[in-house]
């Protein structure tokens, strides 16, 4: 008959309970004890400091507990401090000023100050928080939490940021230690991606000319014994040293009032991720592959998932302006329409539609399911003949795509000539076409789809 299981939460003061959950625990049942298929799952309730499901087994079956897998950038939960992302967890003062900025690891609650502006669509469909370069950040006290790397431990910290020209000399994407011989600075100063830590100017930079207005995803890691930095998965400056990281009370986004004043972050910022780990190669291709779909950024290393599966491998001649839609329910990604933030890009890509924002779209792709594309670098300026099917012409350019699992119907939108935007088709007769091919040889074998002017 029914029989009652009670095991004791993490929260008892009983030494021997079960590992922190996320917030749900589960009593698996199976036949075989082979709990990765055919295992029945019955949510417990959790009574006290206990949870407890009620039962019926049969003879001979299995049952084990366990919890839902943490949800973190690129399903890279293991080390993971700190991670701010501005598509959730905010709290406006009414307006679009932003008061709370909410942590999605430990619940870390960051402070607004001087309601810096929530943007709603600020890279690839997706939000940013908005800073002035003058007395707007977002404070995030640090008592409480754990794993917070400070001494020499290892660390990784990426930023998904984009500078507007304003602000100081040097601009602090994020900040925390003490200022001058033990502070650890990570920032976008002038144009180059830079680390300073343990005093000002010391550390690594970049390589890469970082423009105004164009979201970069800015990385920084620490072995113990070198500092790396890397822009959208490459890395481009490194340096040999330990650090000395002072503790603080806080950890500053878009510093405004830390250190100097004339270091302050003018632009947005659309996410932060720390861990207490320099990480392998593995889990760092996976967070940006995660950041890069997200915020229609071209990496110059394979997109993976986060089973590590490879969903775009680079070298095949279509690496130009990748960029894609997906969901993976493991690292909280849902991205249901893309552009490549590229200034040459042109085609913009939605599941099923295409809304003014990602969260507008409402239309649910399947877990585990990306449609990735990109280009050859071809001209768009001008239509031509070569390559093209019989009666038709076509730009140099090609995409190709790549899917993983099944994503269905998506629309595709490109500019009309009579767009006002910069990047867009050249002038047509009167109707354009969509070609697709199997091979990329357009000249036999393609299928026409005649595309509709919208506006």
């Amino acid at each position: 008959g029914t029989v009652k299981i009670r095991v004791t939460d993490n929260s008892s003061s009983l030494s021997t309970k079960l590992p922190a959950e996320i917030n749900s625990v589960y009593l698996f049942i199976d036949d075989d004890g082979d709990f990765s298929s055919g295992a029945t799952e019955v949510a417990m309730t959790l009574n006290g400091t206990n949870w407890e499901a009620d039962v019926d087994f049969a003879n001979g079956q299995y049952f084990t507990i366990g919890s839902q897998v943490p949800v973190a950038p690129g399903c890279v939960a293991s080390n993971a401090v700190l991670w701010f992302k501005a598509d959730q967890d905010i709290t406006l003062n009414g307006g679009n000023g932003v008061t709370q900025w909410l942590d999605q690891i430990q619940g870390a609650v960051g402070t607004g100050a001087n309601a810096p502006p929530f943007i709603a669509s600020s890279a690839n469909f997706n939000p940013g928080i908005s800073f002035n370069g003058n007395n707007q950040d977002v404070d995030v006290p640090l008592a409480g939490l754990s794993g917070v790397p400070f001494g020499n431990s290892s660390r990784a910290m990426f930023v998904v940021g984009t500078r507007d020209g304003g602000g100081g000399a040097d601009n602090y994407m994020v900040h925390y230690g003490t200022c001058g011989v033990n502070g650890q600075q990570f920032t976008i100063a002038e144009n180059l991606a830079r680390v300073w830590m343990d005093g000002y100017n010391v550390g690594p930079n970049g390589t890469s000319n970082l423009g105004i207005n164009e979201p970069y995803i800015v990385s920084a890691r620490h072995d113990g014994t070198t500092v790396t930095v890397n822009v959208d998965g490459t890395d481009e400056g490194s340096q040999n040293t330990s650090l000395n990281t002072a503790v603080s009370a806080q950890l500053q986004i878009g510093p405004s009032t830390f250190c100097v004043t004339n270091r302050t972050w003018s632009g947005t910022i659309s996410e932060v991720i720390l861990y207490n780990s320099n990480l392998t190669v593995a889990e760092r291709e996976r967070i940006n592959t995660y950041l890069a779909i997200k915020y229609g950024i071209t990496l110059s290393h394979n997109y993976v998932a986060g089973n590590g599966a490879a969903i775009w491998n680079t070298g095949g001649g279509y690496d130009k302006n990748i960029t894609g839609i997906g969901r993976e329910n493991c690292q909280g990604l849902h991205q249901k329409q893309s552009k490549s933030i590229n200034s040459d890009a042109l085609v913009t890509m939605g599941h099923v539609d295409i809304a003014s924002n990602n969260a507008g779209n409402t239309n649910d792709m399947t877990d585990g399911a990306f449609l990735l594309f990109g280009d050859n670098n071809g001209s768009i300026a001008s239509w031509t003949l070569t390559g093209a099917p019989t009666g038709r012409r076509m730009v140099s350019r090609k995409w190709k795509v790549a899917e993983t699992g099944t994503v269905g119907t998506v629309k595709l939108r490109v500019p009309d000539n009579s767009s006002s935007s910069s990047t867009k088709l050249p002038a047509e007769t009167n109707v354009v076409y969509l070609l697709i091919d199997a091979d990329g040889d357009f000249s036999s074998g393609a299928t026409e789809v005649a595309m509709t002017l919208n506006g």
